[in-house]
């Protein structure tokens, strides 16, 4: 089990970066609710400006470890960052987006809107950092 969760680890497959992204992902929500919770106790911010500074304050160690451990980018910083920036940006506004879709407009609870977050804006981030951001060439 071990030798398989390590060969797919290695993997520079879609499988292996797809397992690579969702482990990032992870440490980067640790970070990012770590990140809020300080802001929130130990700092006296409201919960909605915590949670955009704690989000903002992850980026960096989300990008280090996206660049060099999921996609193992060998690319120029200088047009990946950009990139990688302009994905988060739409990233916050689809959160949004599909958020005031689901509860504002179609009347469901904020839920649902949070359960369709985690679904569909990680498949779309994967999919524009892998084809987009830190796109090279593949056999």
């Amino acid at each position: 089990m071990i030798r398989s969760l390590a060969r797919l680890l290695a993997d520079d497959g879609l499988m292996g970066r797809a397992i690579r992204f969702v482990l990032v992902g992870g440490v980067s929500t640790l970070a990012h609710a770590l990140l809020t919770h300080l802001a929130v106790s130990r700092w006296q911010m409201a919960p909605a400006m915590a949670t955009v500074i704690g989000y903002l304050l992850a980026i960096p160690l989300n990008f280090l470890l996206q660049r060099t451990f999921t996609f193992r980018s060998g690319q120029s910083l200088r047009h990946e960052l950009p990139k990688y920036l302009l994905v988060h940006g739409l990233n916050i506004g689809g959160s949004f987006l599909i958020m005031y879709l689901i509860a504002d407009v179609a009347g469901a609870d904020y839920r649902w809107g949070i359960l369709a977050n985690m679904v569909v804006v990680p498949a779309m981030v994967f999919t524009a950092m892998n084809v987009w951001v830190f796109r090279r060439a593949r056999s």
